[in-house]
């Protein structure tokens, strides 16, 4: 859906910067053909339309409209220019959440593999594979470094609160993770508890992949309004 949406605002950018060019090209056109053809096809037609037809000097009106195409490409070439320069400032703007968003992309399978591992590895009314399992979760903090620039992210009031707690989202859910534990002792290892132990860890790794797609989402919409604005 982002995709798209970004596809869509690439193409109305185009248009809009180039868009007079392709009217201009194409009234030059228009007109080279009428002059070529114009006289052959209103012959015998006396009325002031077909005369104006004969008369047309579309050469010259011609050459003036392909040389306004070529003053208007250079006007579409310098806005383009301006937008890439405000492009490229607004992404400098975004750059510690760039690299925010690239290492969730890497932690988040990471910890989804070792809530796999734990889930798979705890068995109702076994405490050493409960303790195998907890292993699992608690190497969780070891493979979530994205802390330090989470702080940075955070601390950049100038980033709308959404996005900033969109970023938050992410690891809030991690350090829930690193809080969970499979009981040990009866009656905390039973089916129940460890299936509801399960599920509320399978909970939380869809909330950090979710939370690092809409990230994603709130970080395209204000990079589009530092762009536009």
């Amino acid at each position: 859906m982002v995709g798209k949406k970004v596809k869509f605002s690439e193409i109305r950018n185009h248009l809009r910067s180039w868009a007079l060019v392709y009217l201009t090209i194409f009234v030059a056109v228009c007109v080279v053909v009428i002059g070529v053809w114009g006289r052959s096809i209103v012959s015998g037609c006396a009325s002031g339309l077909c005369n104006a037809v004969r008369s047309l000097e579309w050469e010259a009106l011609s050459a003036g409209l392909f040389g306004l195409a070529g003053g208007v490409s250079v006007v579409a070439v310098s806005r383009i220019q301006i937008r890439e320069g405000r492009r490229a400032f607004a992404e400098s703007q975004l750059i510690d959440v760039d690299a925010l968003i690239r290492q969730y992309e890497i932690d988040i399978p990471r910890v989804r593999e070792l809530v796999v591992a734990a889930n798979w590895n705890v068995r109702p009314d076994d405490p050493r594979a409960a303790a195998a399992a907890n292993n699992y979760l608690g190497m969780v903090e070891a493979v979530m470094p994205s802390y330090k620039l989470l702080k940075i992210v955070s601390n950049q009031y100038r980033l709308p609160e959404s996005l900033r707690i969109m970023a938050g989202a992410v690891t809030g859910a991690a350090k829930t993770i690193q809080g969970i534990k499979f009981g040990i002792l009866t009656p905390n290892i039973h089916s129940v508890a460890v299936e509801n132990t399960r599920q509320l860890l399978r909970t939380l790794i869809q909330e950090m992949e979710q939370g690092l797609e809409n990230l994603k989402v709130e970080r395209d919409e204000h990079l589009r309004l530092l762009v536009e604005r």
